[in-house]
């Protein structure tokens, strides 16, 4: 117990009791790590542990002044008691969830919505609106958020709130003042659960059937799911004023890197449909440039006439910040354990 330092495992067993409590949420939640898990009755896994190792520490120095009979008596006696009362604990687990022989994500191979948009995506980028948050996602091509769980703040403003399903049922769908939203927000598909009584002339059914993945997500048994196709959507990139672009080619997509091609007659903003957010970083032909805006659902440049390669890459300073600490606390850590081996070493 001399040798280590079991005070301080006994002061974190503490603090995790006080803060499970929630007393110390209003002031520790603006720190990082803390303000991301707020429930504070997961930090009782501290209590347990740090009581759990003083345990531990407490029992090897009563065991190192016994004899080695002795020691093997107790250990075996811990084992006995101990061993029971673990694997009849192991038969009532507290769980919220359950293994499954075939989750519902291995349906991706086979869904015919999965196929469909990407094929749609490899000839032009492809947005997706769908209902049920964390879904639309998945089918590997970008998605309006449906967002459960933390996000940006963009992910859950009124500008992203749009309808999924006519409303009323018999209702033109989508209407005149949603397609402008979604134009904005440059949709290009939108699904649907039930057929669509009264489609816009602006959208064309593109296919419809029960999805492999998607109907057992949702539970719908062999309900058909319908996919629609807007015939005239606004691209993910647009320049103002409109009249200027006269070529677009897009090099390279993917979550953190974007890379396109433009060729504009005039000086123009070019905006590129999608969450600006710190860490987002823009080249043109090359070199840094400026972004136009901080936030919002576009990224924005401004460029010259004449035609120019812009770039769209993710570099997040938080992320570099926390590698270095990382990487500074693994060094102090390697030198305390070192210095702490020489001064053993030397008594």
């Amino acid at each position: 117990m001399r040798t280590t330092n079991w005070k301080a495992w006994g002061i974190l067993a503490v603090a995790g009791i006080l803060y499970a409590f929630g007393w110390f949420v209003p002031i520790f939640r603006h720190l990082p790590g803390f303000g991301f898990f707020i429930g504070p009755g997961r930090y009782t896994i501290i209590t347990t542990l740090g009581f759990a190792i003083i345990a531990g520490l407490g029992l090897d120095g009563l065991l190192r002044r016994r004899s080695s009979a002795v020691r093997i008596i107790l250990t075996t006696l811990i084992g006995v008691i101990t061993l029971p009362d673990l694997l009849k604990s192991a038969e009532y687990p507290v769980c919220d969830a359950q293994g499954v022989e075939y989750p519902p994500v291995r349906g991706l191979n086979e869904s015919w919505l999965a196929k469909t948009l990407q094929n749609e995506d490899a000839e032009s980028p492809v947005r997706l609106l769908s209902g049920g948050p964390n879904i639309g996602n998945l089918f590997g091509v970008s998605s309006v958020p449906q967002y459960l769980g933390l996000g940006p703040a963009e992910y859950f403003s009124t500008e992203l709130a749009v309808d999924t399903q006519p409303k009323p049922a018999d209702s033109v769908f989508p209407a005149p003042e949603q397609l402008q939203r979604l134009n904005s927000l440059a949709v290009t598909h939108i699904l649907t659960t039930e057929p669509v009584q009264s489609l816009s002339e602006e959208c064309e059914l593109l296919g419809s059937g029960p999805d492999a993945f998607l109907n057992r997500v949702w539970g719908r048994g062999t309900a058909d799911c319908f996919l629609y196709r807007l015939k005239n959507a606004a691209g993910r990139v647009a320049v103002e004023p409109t009249s200027a672009l006269t070529q677009l080619h897009f090099l390279r997509r993917s979550s953190g890197d974007v890379e396109f091609e433009v060729d504009v007659r005039d000086t123009v903003e070019v905006h590129l449909v999608e969450l600006m957010f710190p860490g987002w970083e823009v080249a043109v032909d090359g070199n840094q440039a400026e972004a136009s805006q901080s936030s919002g659902i576009s990224r924005s440049v401004r460029v010259p006439a004449g035609k120019h390669v812009i770039r769209w890459r993710y570099r997040p300073q938080s992320f570099q910040w926390g590698a270095i600490v990382s990487l500074l606390s693994v060094a102090v850590l390697a030198i305390c354990c070192i210095r702490r081996r020489d001064n053993n070493s030397r008594g």
